[in-house]
């Protein structure tokens, strides 16, 4: 009986054993690694850090005189605020700059024009004692030029208006119409200041040397 017992009890002792030896091995795993991970992290070789101040770039840039150059690179080297600003110029028309328009005349051209386009509303931009100038300009532009129908506008192009000289209340401004059924019309709108609007005073169809002349101004 004693023989017996003996033996249980050793059997019990290995099983604790076993199990404490079981519960540990994750412990001893988990030190193993992060002692790796510490071996592994001091054989690392880092760079220093390299700021803009410990490394300042030279005032002043040269260009060798052998380097062959372009004109562009004249360009990107010069400030672009201190550029002349350039327009695009339609070829037959004029040049497409807007700037010498003052907002008021910019936006009693521009009406006029949408309402061209819209087919009603232009004698409102008109000089009421002008009006008779788009009654002629509607006769002229009709398809027989007798003023039996109208001809549908879909859009339009300003461009760069002329002050007559010495007289800063008036602009001859040009416009290029497109009609429906293809083909353009380039008139020209005058615009008369009117206390502090613009109005349109006459129109006038622009003639080949006319524009010739506009676009050499």
């Amino acid at each position: 009986m004693k023989r017996i017992l003996r033996s249980a009890a050793v059997i019990v002792f290995f099983l604790t054993l076993a199990s404490c030896s079981r519960k540990q091995a994750p412990g001893r795993k988990k030190a193993f690694l992060k002692d790796r991970a510490k071996i592994l992290e001091s054989q690392i070789t880092w760079s220093d850090d390299v700021s803009a101040a410990d490394q300042p770039l030279p005032e002043k840039l040269t260009v060798s005189p052998d380097l062959q150059q372009y004109p562009l690179v004249h360009i990107a080297a010069t400030r672009f605020d201190s550029l002349p600003k350039s327009y695009p110029t339609l070829e037959g028309f004029a040049s497409l700059d807007t700037s010498a328009y003052s907002d008021a005349s910019l936006a009693t051209a521009e009406g006029f024009c949408r309402a061209l386009e819209a087919g009603k509303g232009e004698d409102s931009f008109m000089d009421k004692d002008f009006l008779y100038s788009l009654a002629l300009f509607k006769y002229a532009l009709s398809p027989d030029g007798k003023g039996s129908s109208s001809v549908k506008i879909l859009s339009h192009i300003l461009g760069k208006p002329l002050t007559p000289q010495g007289n800063s209340g008036s602009l001859q401004c040009p416009v290029r119409l497109t009609l429906a059924g293809g083909g353009v019309c380039d008139i020209y709108l005058y615009l008369v200041k009117s206390g502090p609007d613009w109005k349109v005073h006459q129109i006038d169809f622009m003639k080949q040397e006319e524009t010739d002349e506009h676009e050499r101004r």
